[in-house]
């Protein structure tokens, strides 16, 4: 989402909006920026690799307590990400526009007749018609027309390997089921200290998926409803185990059942948990591991499909 502060500085400098990102050349460079969770994203892409004088001027910023980071990701140093950190409230936009027009700025006189060039191949430049500006996965990127197909290609064959590779559900069932036991001592332990067992939800997702890609499971939506159906069985089921047992180490601490044996104390405890408030506090736990779980597998899920099949490219302009 963009907040109403960075469409209006989109609008004054002319960019488009692909919904994430307001997008343009300014000059002699390309930028974007974008709103996130509690901070606002500034990217500026140089057409030429920057020095440390640059890097040094460019940085400067961070010293004037305007930017919170200011980094370069790329090897060649052509890109600039400039992060703005928000903690109680907006981050003025009037400043984001000062850096962008000193920068911008500073980069058209030093490099007046430097020209953008594609992102990958740092052959064709803004003046050539094969150049575009393509969305990879939401984010603008300058490129020409056969990086831009290469992509596309290495993305459609991807997607095809996917949908090749064998399913694999029934082995996947049954490593994600045997990675997952051993979340049911990390809910017995949870119990044990006091804490909230509920938190071993995350636990069990965790070890399902590993054991789920360990054998090679398929990652589709089917292998998805699978590892989210073992980690919530899981769930439930561990914080059953782990609940009797706490009951039953309880029960140890009594006179009338401190010098029975272990498994007696167990079987006390199975009967002892059908006692209302007992059970409605067993229920409870479950509940609660049960809604961090699938709290859980809704964020797993939409990170993995997006990255296992929601890879796309189109061209923007």
């Amino acid at each position: 989402m963009i907040f109403p502060g960075l469409k209006k500085l989109g609008k004054q400098l002319g960019f488009k909006n692909n919904g994430i990102f307001f997008y343009g050349y300014l000059q002699n460079c390309f930028i974007s920026f974008a709103d996130g969770q509690g901070l606002k994203l500034l990217c500026i892409r140089t057409p030429v690799a920057l020095d440390e004088e640059d890097k040094k001027k460019i940085k400067s910023w961070e010293k004037k307590g305007y930017a919170s980071q200011v980094s370069f990701p790329e090897v060649s140093a052509q890109q600039i990400t400039i992060t703005f950190l928000e903690k109680f409230l907006p981050f003025k936009v009037a400043k984001i526009k000062e850096i962008i027009e000193d920068i911008v700025g500073y980069i058209a006189a030093k490099y007046p007749n430097a020209e953008i060039k594609c992102s990958t191949c740092q052959n064709a430049a803004t003046s050539d018609p094969e150049m575009g500006i393509y969305e990879i996965d939401g984010v603008p990127t300058p490129l020409c027309r056969a990086c831009a197909s290469k992509r596309q290609k290495e993305i459609d064959e991807a997607k095809e390997e996917l949908e090749n590779q064998p399913d694999n559900y029934i082995q996947g069932i049954g490593t994600a089921a045997a990675f997952s036991i051993p979340g049911i001592l990390a809910s017995i332990l949870f119990f044990a200290l006091g804490k909230i067992a509920a938190v071993s939800g995350l636990i069990y997702l965790f070890l399902a998926l590993k054991g789920y890609t360990w054998a090679n499971g398929k990652l589709n939506k089917t292998g998805l409803l699978i590892v989210s159906a073992i980690s919530l069985f899981f769930s439930a089921l561990g914080t059953w185990i782990a609940y009797v047992i706490y009951v039953a180490s309880e029960l140890a601490k009594t006179p009338e059942f401190s010098a029975d044996s272990f498994g007696d104390r167990i079987f006390a405890a199975f009967s002892l948990i059908e006692i209302p408030e007992l059970h409605e506090e067993l229920n409870k736990n479950i509940a609660i591991t049960l809604i961090i779980c699938g709290i859980c597998i809704v964020l797993q899920m939409r990170q993995t499909w997006k990255s296992v099949s929601r890879a796309r490219i189109k061209k923007l302009d």
